[in-house]
């Protein structure tokens, strides 16, 4: 954002957004949250305090790496796993034997970022290793 003001040098610019104010800045202003700013500009005749901006942000932030919450053997001896990631975003979990070679398992999607999974295989081997990692 920016603001355009004349009168006696210096000029003095505070930013302010929901009722917090930044330290002073230039006539230029790089809003990192969404909200109403507005800048009061002053100097030796006095201050002015401009109209409000409103900041709106359309894009979604970016999603977070997945985790897992908890794995644990069910009855039957399949493992469950609990995970947990930003909500409305697709997920890959994958596994590995050997920490080298890693498979497709599934594609996992929640609009509340909460997914579960039951790996009925982890029955018929030896050790097994799962990540989770955004999906294109």
């Amino acid at each position: 954002m920016s603001v355009t003001a004349t009168g006696t040098e210096p000029l003095c610019y505070r930013w302010q957004c929901v009722g917090n104010t930044y330290p002073p800045g230039t006539n230029t202003f790089v809003a990192c949250q969404a909200g109403d700013y507005s800048v009061v500009v002053s100097n030796v005749a006095g201050m002015v305090t401009s109209a409000v901006a409103k900041v709106i942000f359309t894009n979604s932030p970016p999603a977070q790496p997945g985790r897992f919450d908890s794995i644990s053997r069910v009855a039957d001896g399949a493992m469950q796993l609990n995970m947990s990631g930003t909500a409305g975003s697709n997920y890959i979990l994958e596994w590995t034997s050997d920490w080298v070679g890693w498979s497709n398992v599934c594609t996992l999607s929640a609009t509340n970022g909460l997914f579960w999974w039951v790996d009925p295989c982890a029955t018929n081997g030896g050790q097994r290793y799962y990540r989770m990692r955004l999906a294109p």
